[in-house]
Parts: C-alpha cells; sequence; structure tokens
C-alpha cells in the first residue's frame, strides 16, 4: 500500500513511551496513526535543522547496532543513535527480528556474522564497547568486532566502534547521502525533467 512508508516512517518517529503504549495491553494506536493516514503526520519537530537534517541522511541506510556495553541498551541511547529509524526486533545470536532494510535499526548483544553485515542494502554498524567492569567475555566480543569489515566483505556500508551520541552525530554528519538515497534523487530529477 502507498501509505506503508509513512506509516513506517511516523512508528520510526515515535518516542520509546509511546512506542509502549503503541505495542502496549490497551494501546491505542489510532492515536498515533490516525493523522498519518490522513495525510497529516504527527508534528516531529526536529530540535534544529541540523538534527532534521542527520535523521533524513540515517534513512537512507539500515542500522545495526552492536551493544557489547554489557548492560541493556537504554531505550533514549536507541532514539539517540537510531533517531527516526524504524526499530526492529531485537536480534540476539544473529538471527530472529526483521529484515535490514533502509530506514531500520536492529539491535544484537552478540558479534554479527556475515548473514547480518551483508544484507545487500547500505548498512551502518556502530559498536558500542563494554562499560567499565562489563565481564571479560564482552571485551572478548568486542575486540573481535575490529575485524567486522572482513567479516562482512558483502558489506556496503561502513563500521563504527565506540562512538559517544555526539560523536555519532558527527559521523552522520559526514557520510555520503546512501547509493539508494542518491539512486531515487537522480530518478526523481530525470522525472521531472521528462516532464
Amino acid at each position: 500500500p502507498p501509505y506503508l512508508p509513512h506509516i513506517s516512517r511516523e512508528v520510526g518517529m515515535l518516542s520509546a513511551l509511546e512506542r509502549a503504549e503503541l505495542t502496549g495491553r490497551g494501546g491505542s494506536y489510532l492515536r498515533f496513526l490516525e493523522p498519518c493516514l490522513e495525510g497529516r503526520g504527527r508534528q516531529h519537530a526536529a530540535s534544529s535543522p541540523a538534527d532534521a537534517g542527520r535523521s533524513e541522511k540515517l534513512r537512507g541506510y539500515a542500522m545495526l547496532l552492536v551493544n557489547l556495553t554489557g548492560a541493556p541498551l537504554p531505550p533514549e541511547d536507541l532514539a539517540a543513535y537510531g533517531r527516526g529509524l524504524l526499530p526492529l526486533a531485537r536480534r540476539g545470536g544473529g538471527g530472529g527480528g526483521g529484515k535490514l532494510q533502509p530506514g531500520t535499526v536492529a539491535t544484537t548483544d552478540f558479534p554479527p556474522g556475515g548473514r547480518l553485515l551483508n544484507t545487500g542494502v547500505p548498512t551502518l554498524v556502530l559498536v558500542l564497547p563494554p562499560r567499565d567492569g562489563a565481564d571479560s567475555r564482552w571485551r572478548k566480543m568486542y575486540e573481535r568486532c575490529a575485524g567486522l569489515e572482513s567479516v562482512g566483505a558483502g558489506l556496503k556500508g561502513r563500521v563504527f566502534r565506540g562512538l559517544s551520541p555526539a560523536q555519532w552525530d558527527e559521523a552522520v554528519k559526514g557520510l555520503p547521502p546512501s547509493p539508494l538515497a542518491a539512486a531515487a534523487a537522480a530518478a526523481a530529477a530525470e522525472k521531472a525533467r521528462a516532464e
């Protein structure tokens, strides 16, 4: 359906509390999605035009957030790193969850293998390091992630390690538009010239 990408974007823009309300017992999806279906969308004001630009740039990529901190990933961290992306189900040990596509973010607490890295779409992988005092197994897994580029020989994207949310924002600013977004923009420009 033509409205599905708009609904996906709206859900991706919901806060962690709104998503919990959406999926919880007795949750009211209409409060969040009816405006989208009516073509109005929700009013998700970015804190600055730069924030809106970073969110839009991220939507051209799929994102895999590898949480090796040794603790559960707080919802606000997922929101900070995957701003504007549709969260997929958590992937444990390299399986489960939905298929990574541009505009989605998945999390795992295990070093990803080729199946997760070779998605065929532009993918950004962000590996969060172990916290101080974390068990040694988290450090070993983090060290294994140093070679993710070679494991994911078909990776169409980049691997980042150990970035804070502020550092991640800077890294996103420096990303080129995803190849899929660039191709879509070129096709739209060509169509406009033809009309």
